[in-house]
């Protein structure tokens, strides 16, 4: 059943039998509702009922549970509830389930300084057809003509000895129990105290009818039916009421004239002989009259009120036509629960193609329009909550049903506190939820300012938030325009080798794309300054949108071979180069060590892990092509990155001297127009790339067999300070000599794991020898140190 966890912390509960006469569930004896001690816990009324000695369980009223029951509200047939008692279960927004008749309902609230100036109240005809059948006997209740009687709807309010019978059948969404003493007395208020003031300028003057009595039946069903004597109430006062009501109405309040009329209507001329002398009392017609004069002089001043609030509404409120064609097909006052819960889930759905939240940074994405962005301390949505209040109020303006749009105009207002917003939002995150791995899933396009690029098939298409891409660039797509800056820059740093050009074009167009199956790297090295490197890449990094967009820049030092490794530390370089496609590295040191097996890793396709600071590790799988600039050639002591083509070197030999420097270059060629011309460019040179591949030039292959050649130090060292002899020398003696000539060179120096892992590389070291007659481990065979470079001590 479900019965709020609130209630069954209390032991206030009872069974009952098909009379409806409370039961102790320990003993089976009759209950009593101001004996505690014949109550009991809900596990124990549940067991009581379940062994099929009662037929339910019920929850006694008292200690601050205040209990509203509604009777004859919901049309069993349609499932539709009165406008009356709708509008009073909206008010107390608390626990409320459907009757065991399935006609009424039963709402639970806590209150305190409860002073009930009633127990039970009749509500207004609502049409709803409900025999009055005795529970004992089953048989319906007659009136003394012997017609059948019907239950009237009514309200009845308790705080102390009284049960009600609970269903677990929840109304709605209105599972919780909540604190409801401002709003109980808001609707005890509202059943006390009646507006009895006649509105001014509803005189009794003979004749105030703006249209005829033949014009206003055609215009008002209800007041049509009850005219022809439709008697939908199935009770005569009511009926008598209800019509009443309609002519005051229409008559503009004049009562004198709703009397003569009413006398004249078939409703009054089909009552029988009891009934029409009733009529003839002198008073009947008079009270009926001022009767029916309150209800329609509240409905009349609601109606002011209602023009005010929806006038002030329309005044104060932003409304956008987008979101407000979405609410209108959406229906939310009907569609959505009045809670939490249904708030989370009006929100997710209206913002769904603007706010996702991002599990694995445990943040709310918004969408621009073009690109999915990360909205730090939810600012972004918090505006968007604000806004889904006035959206909400300038749509409630068009429900038709007046108490509904009151009940739902007083659940918007709620929105007004931030506390609320804020739950709104919590609990919006859950339903269209995304993390990192849904972002730019489809690796195929590639996001530009005015549109998306699809770079297998080169389809232009408009931006779309389900692609869910997260990176743009600073591309304005126009098919065919070139940049002719672009072009006479690249002739000259490539000194119009054609070949190199086109190889370099091809290679850029390349690194658009999240493709890796080459699993290269590119190196543009020139030993002279101001030869062009630097400004072909931060064009390029520019043209890819920077750190929002595809291209990264990575600190030399990520790269660089450590003494220690410490895998606590968070790899947060590493991690922000996930969804990068050009990554450089700029700059790196003179004579820095390449870290080989970091590179290897980051050029290949499998999966690598890392973490950024204070958040969890993730996994991703690198799309980026590395292209490092640089006047001094890293040192690579791995040769296989050169044996498995990883390396390429595109040298840049031209020289601009302060003469031939265009210091208003780098401005121009991010310029619009000539970015679209640059990328223009590349695709171009995409479109090689798959034609022919990328196989390195004759320019390009000597470069990097130059590179090869001098990337081995440790030959280096072994010619300048080992020869080969008839003698053995240790490992460890020759890490040492090996650290004093890296200072001596300008070096740094791996770790001697490292270096011993080198040693074995060139098949130079061996696990155990003889040296100075003694057997030593690690032992370099048939080498000696050079004059100059003995050690000082031997070990």
């Amino acid at each position: 059943m479900n019965i709020p966890e609130v209630l069954k912390r209390e032991k206030r509960f009872v069974c009952h039998d098909e009379f409806k006469r409370p039961i102790n569930p320990h003993t089976g004896r009759f209950a009593s509702v101001t004996n505690s001690n014949t109550w009991g816990s809900f596990q124990e009324a549940i067991l009581y009922v379940n062994d099929k000695k009662a037929i339910g369980i019920g929850f006694v009223l008292g200690d601050g549970f205040v209990g509203i029951d509604i009777d004859t509200c919901i049309d069993k047939e349609s499932g539709a509830i009165s406008e009356e008692a709708l509008e009073n279960i909206t008010i107390l927004d608390s626990y409320t389930e459907i009757s065991k008749s399935g006609m009424g309902t039963h709402t639970i609230i806590k209150a305190t300084d409860v002073n009930l100036p009633f127990n039970k109240k009749k509500m207004k005809p609502n049409g709803i057809d409900r025999l009055d059948v005795d529970i004992k006997t089953g048989e319906v209740r007659v009136d003394k003509d012997g017609n059948p009687k019907y239950k009237n709807p009514e309200l009845e309010i308790y705080d102390r000895n009284r049960y009600f019978i609970l269903t677990g059948n929840v109304y709605e969404s209105y599972f919780e129990v909540n604190e409801r003493s401002n709003e109980l007395k808001e609707v005890i208020n509202k059943y006390t105290y009646g507006n009895s003031e006649v509105v001014k300028g509803l005189v009794e003057e003979e004749d105030s009818m703006e249209i005829s009595i033949e014009e206003a039946l055609k215009l008002d069903r209800i007041f049509n039916s009850c005219w022809k004597g439709k008697r939908s109430n199935k009770d005569e006062s009511a009926d008598d009421l209800a019509l009443m009501g309609k002519l005051l109405y229409w008559c503009n309040g004049n009562i004198n004239l709703s009397i003569k009329y009413f006398k004249e209507s078939p409703h009054a001329k089909q009552k029988d002989e009891s009934h029409k002398k009733k009529l003839e009392r002198e008073d009947y017609l008079l009270r009926t009259a001022r009767a029916a004069m309150q209800i329609t002089t509240a409905a009349i001043e609601n109606n002011k009120w209602k023009e005010k609030r929806e006038k002030s509404i329309r005044q104060n409120s932003i409304q956008t036509k987008k979101i407000q064609e979405i609410l209108m097909r959406m229906q939310p006052h009907i569609k959505y629960s009045y809670d939490d819960r249904g708030n989370g889930d009006l929100f997710s759905d209206i913002y769904k193609e603007a706010a996702r939240f991002n599990t694995s940074v445990n943040e709310w994405y918004v969408y621009n329009g073009k690109v999915w962005e990360r909205d730090v301390g939810a600012m972004k949505v918090s505006r968007m909550a604000k806004e889904l209040k006035d959206e909400l109020l300038i749509y409630s303006i068009s429900i038709k049903n007046e108490s509904q749009k009151l009940a739902y105009q007083k659940h918007i207002m709620k929105l007004g506190s931030r506390n609320c917003r804020e739950t709104m939002i919590k609990d919006a995150r859950d339903k269209y939820h995304i993390a990192n791995e849904d972002l730019d899933r489809n690796s195929d396009l590639l996001n530009c300012i005015n549109g998306t690029l699809n770079l297998k098939t080169f389809e232009f298409k408009e931006h779309n938030c389900n692609d869910l891409i997260s990176k743009i660039t600073n591309v304005n797509y126009t098919p065919n325009i070139k940049s002719s800056l672009w072009i006479k820059f690249i002739e000259e740093i490539m000194l119009g080798d054609k070949e190199k050009i086109r190889y370099l074009q091809k290679a850029i167009g390349y690194s658009l794309t999240a493709d890796t199956s080459l699993e290269t790297c590119f190196i543009l090295y020139g030993n002279k300054t101001r030869n062009g490197k630097s400004t072909l890449v931060e064009t390029l990094m520019y043209m890819l949108g920077g750190s929002r967009g595809y291209s990264m820049q990575m600190k030399p030092e990520t790269l660089a071979q450590k003494q220690h490794v410490d895998s606590r530390q968070a790899s947060g370089d590493i991690a922000r180069l996930c969804g990068a496609r050009f990554l450089n590295l700029s700059e790196p040191p003179k004579k820095m060590i390449f870290d080989a097996a970091l590179l290897k890793t980051l050029l290949g396709r499998d999966k690598i892990v890392a973490r950024h600071l204070h958040e969890r590790e993730f996994e991703f799988t690198p799309v980026f092509k590395l292209f490092m600039n640089t006047n001094y050639l890293p040192i690579i002591q791995d040769d296989t990155l050169f044996s498995s083509g990883r390396i390429n070197v595109i040298t840049f030999d031209r020289h601009f001297s302060e003469v031939d420097q265009d210091k208003t270059l780098k401005d121009r060629l991010k310029e619009s127009e000539n970015i679209s011309g640059i990328f223009n460019w590349c695709i171009d040179g995409l479109k090689a790339f798959y034609k022919d591949g990328l196989i390195p030039t004759a320019a390009i292959k000597y470069a990097t067999l130059d590179y090869r050649k001098d990337s081995d130090k440790l030959g280096k060292f072994i010619a300048e300070c080992l020869e080969e002899s008839s003698e053995n020398i240790t490992a460890s003696s020759v890490y040492s000599v090996y650290e004093n000539w890296c200072r001596a060179c300008g070096y740094g120096c791996e770790n001697r794991g490292n270096f011993f892992t080198e040693l074995r590389g060139k098949n130079l070291l061996s696990k155990s020898g003889t040296v100075e007659g003694k057997t030593k481990l690690r032992v370099l065979k048939g080498y000696s140190f050079l004059e100059d470079w003995k050690p000082i001590f031997s070990d």
